[in-house]
């Protein structure tokens, strides 16, 4: 008699263990979903007690580690201001699609899109109105493109547009009517900024076969449309050379004034009535160690627009 309460206790004993290992069962098969990155099938344990309990809160934690790795994977490749995507997504992007190109035989045409107003815009009225000219001017040049482009910020109100299986001439066509929108201004509650869209292109496999290469010489194109005061401008062969050669004129110009590579040439001015000199005209020449003589026109205009115009005036006053 005394061994039927103790196989009444063994049985009860197996019972709530059973009881107990299936739930736990369920939540370590969970617990190892959730470690592979699978946060969609939820635990449902319908005990009624503390295992439920638990359950349900596993379940929240399931869901809120799910919620936390999806903003952060969308952070990772979009603006946060802008909701674009970023340039890093972006380049990743671009790099994806000239494989595919490649594959496919298929072209490809890159373009940077500057509206020119944002920085200004900052120091004029402040950055809460540049941050929502920024967002409505992100949304309108979204808009303008189709949805199977790729549209990114890159830098202020810089936008990079990638234009799958799209020739030059047909990116040129689809970027002249979003800077013809754009020209219309970007409305804002009570102002309307006035734009100045400038696109530079470039396209694969022409202008180069990586994304370094094709968004150098899109950027280039855009930089060349500034310059032009015109829309739209094509890379065109040469210009990255010049590019560089302007960059190595910029980087010599303190040591051509310390080393006497700029001389002075005078050339006297003379009055008509009576033929008598009445002053003189200085004219600055270069000589330049590896490109030779250079003459104003190509190395002054460029100092001005560097900022460094001062070496060129000191260096002057000094002589």
């Amino acid at each position: 008699t005394g061994s039927v309460p103790l196989l009444i206790a063994l049985v009860c004993a197996l019972f709530m263990s059973r009881k107990l290992t299936k739930p736990l069962e369920q939540l370590k098969e969970a617990a190892e979903r959730i470690k592979g990155g699978y946060y969609e099938e939820h635990v449902s344990i319908e005990s009624g007690d503390e295992l439920s309990d638990f359950a349900d809160a596993f379940n929240a934690m399931q869901s809120e580690i799910s919620a936390r790795e999806q903003r952060i994977a969308y952070q990772a490749k979009h603006d946060s201001l802008t909701g674009l995507f970023n340039r890093d997504h972006a380049m990743e992007c671009l790099s994806e699609l000239i494989v595919s190109a490649s594959e496919t035989d298929s072209p490809l045409t890159v373009a940077v899109l500057s509206l020119n107003a944002g920085q200004e815009l900052s120091s004029t009225l402040g950055h809460e109105v540049a941050d929502t000219y920024l967002h409505h001017s992100a949304q309108l040049v979204r808009q303008c493109v189709d949805s199977r482009f790729v549209v990114a910020r890159l830098e202020l109100d810089t936008f990079l547009l990638i234009f799958e299986n799209t020739d030059i001439e047909s990116a040129r066509q689809r970027t002249g009517e979003i800077a013809d929108r754009l020209q219309q201004g970007i409305s804002l509650p009570g102002v309307n900024v006035t734009v100045t869209p400038r696109v530079g292109i470039s396209g694969y496999p022409d202008h180069g076969s990586t994304r370094e290469k094709l968004m150098l010489r899109a950027t280039i194109a855009k930089s060349e449309s500034t310059a032009r005061n015109q829309l739209i401008s094509i890379y065109q062969d040469g210009e990255e050379e010049q590019r560089v050669r302007n960059m190595a004129l910029l980087h010599d110009l303190r040591s051509a004034a310390d080393n006497d590579w700029l001389v002075m040439h005078y050339q006297p001015k003379i009055c008509i009535a009576d033929q008598s000199v009445c002053g003189v005209e200085a004219l600055i020449r270069w000589d330049h160690p590896d490109y030779g003589w250079l003459s104003p026109n190509e190395f002054v205009p460029l100092i001005e627009q560097s900022g460094n115009i001062a070496i060129l005036t000191r260096w002057a006053i000094q002589k």
